[in-house]
């Protein structure tokens, strides 16, 4: 993939705190894009933004929680920003 196809592109991956979100958080950081990793706050989601940062990645940490309606309107504008 070529990572100027991405570069200026904003994407937020859901549940990025481990498992598959976390590789596509990874995966898309890699090809260029900006990365918000979304997922329940806590300390995971704190590591998985850490590690990815320790690695020079401009990652940002999003918690979200979907019951949430200010959690969610949040995600958007950082999507919109």
């Amino acid at each position: 993939m070529n990572t100027k196809e991405l570069r200026n592109i904003h994407v937020l991956v859901t549940g990025a705190s481990s498992g598959l979100g976390f590789s596509m958080a990874e995966a898309l950081l890699q090809a260029g894009a900006t990365v918000a990793l979304a997922s329940r706050a806590g300390t995971k989601l704190d590591q998985a933004v850490e590690k990815l940062r320790l690695e020079g990645y401009p990652a940002v940490g999003i918690p979200l929680n979907v019951r949430s309606e200010q959690s969610v309107n949040n995600a958007v504008e950082w999507v919109k920003g």
